[in-house]
């Protein structure tokens, strides 16, 4: 009899392993939906920074009459895995999403158009478009359609800083999709996709100051978005042997607060500029770099 007790000891000590990793179906949906409602969180902030990324550069030398600004520029949008790590820590499937999307982050990025025209009593008006496709993934594109109106507050030609305040609005739509796997314990596989698909609104306002020396501008802004509209996600895929379908939706109606800098280098009748902030409430990244001509 005690040579039957220590081996059921033994038995349960090799078991125990593979009980406390098991991992049902079941299981990995629940945890599967609850990281679809964290993924449209991501979209969102990856998307609140994208609406942001490039808006128009409110600069222009002295004029009479109506003057015009175009402006075209490159830039991305990122929103980092790291803040999520103690949000997705239980989610075990889903815990790493570094690993899981094999990326820091997701990203989003663009060519945008701006055209400006500025008139007499100091405002400004300026609208922009932008677009991009990843030609590697069928369901990855994006897209934002902007305007933006400023007046002119305080000339730089009368004070140490220039200040212009804005207001405006954008929509941006589009879809991101991402290949996934996970190997949980060594026994238990996913492999599929996961896509975000959005289409937000955001109404903005906006405290431009900048600064002018020999032929640089630099200029920082400050601006609070209202952000409202739809994400949905899903993921389609296996686990194991399993066919798995999943999407969840989440209505979006939130305020954000971006702050960014940037700096812009004359040549001549065409100017370079950079720009990079940060939103501050939800902690997504954006940056863009332009070239932009004044007539």
């Amino acid at each position: 009899m005690e040579k039957l007790m220590k081996l059921l000891k033994i038995c349960l000590l090799l078991l125990l392993p593979a009980l406390s990793w098991s991992y049902t179906t079941t299981e990995f949906q629940s945890d599967l939906t609850n990281f679809l409602n964290i993924y449209n969180q991501m979209v969102k902030g990856m998307v609140s920074s994208y609406q942001v990324m490039k808006k128009s550069v409110p600069l222009f030398p002295k004029y009479e009459g109506v003057m015009t600004s175009l402006d075209v520029s490159y830039g991305s949008s990122t929103y980092p895995f790291y803040q999520l790590q103690d949000t997705v820590a239980d989610l075990r499937a889903f815990s790493d999403p570094k690993n899981l999307f094999n990326a820091g982050g997701l990203s989003i990025r663009d060519f945008r158009l701006n055209v400006g025209f500025a008139f007499p009593e100091n405002f400004l008006v300026f609208l922009n478009l932008g677009a991009n496709r990843d030609f590697s993934s069928n369901n990855s594109y994006n897209y934002n359609l902007g305007g933006q109106l400023y007046y002119r507050l305080v000339d730089e030609e009368f004070s140490v800083l220039g200040v212009l305040l804005g207001a405006g609005y954008s929509y941006s739509g589009g879809s991101i999709e991402n290949k996934t796997s996970s190997v949980f314990a060594d026994t238990n596989t996913w492999n599929g996709n996961i896509t975000g698909n959005w289409g937000l609104n955001a109404a903005n306002l906006e405290v431009f100051i900048y600064k002018t020396a020999l032929i640089f501008n630099f200029y920082s802004r400050l601006t609070g978005s209202y952000t409202f509209g739809n994400i949905q996600s899903a993921a389609t895929g296996s686990f194991n042997t399993n066919a798995i379908n999943r999407q969840t939706d989440t209505s979006i109606g939130q305020l954000d607060v971006s702050i960014s800098g940037g700096m812009e280098i004359l040549f001549g009748f065409l100017g370079l500029n950079v720009e990079v902030g940060r939103n501050w409430l939800n902690g997504s990244l954006y940056g863009n770099i332009g070239i932009r001509t004044v007539f």
